[in-house]
């Protein structure tokens, strides 16, 4: 579920500025994401909802952050999020491995915090 395709981590338009975040989940909802994503609540909550909600009911609001992007250009693995800045990728999400990316990123802020 979890890979880490290279990215060009150097350019132009980068700057050293901290995120006000801990974690930034982004949820690609690009075509192949969107028609992919699993009906998780019966109402077809989207991925980005449902773990927005997770974080936001454990008081991690303003430090765990989840939001919907566009096309990640990872369509062959389709539903998939990016975690940044641990640059963790999580593909072929569905409901039945959804709490593992809340496990891990809780597990991450865990070992920040020692």
């Amino acid at each position: 579920m979890v890979w880490y395709p290279k990215v060009q981590q150097d350019g132009p338009m980068k700057q050293d500025l901290p995120s006000p975040f801990r974690h930034h989940l982004f949820v690609c909802h690009g075509a192949q994401c969107a028609q992919k994503g699993p009906d998780l609540t019966g109402e077809r909550s989207s991925l980005k909802d449902t773990l927005k909600t997770k974080f936001k009911n454990r008081g991690l609001k303003g430090v765990v952050r989840v939001t919907q992007s566009g096309c990640l250009g990872q369509c062959d693995h389709a539903p998939n999020i990016m975690d940044y800045p641990s640059g963790t990728w999580y593909k072929e999400v569905n409901s039945e491995n959804l709490h593992d990316i809340e496990r891990d990123v809780l597990a991450r802020l865990k070992k920040e915090d020692l």
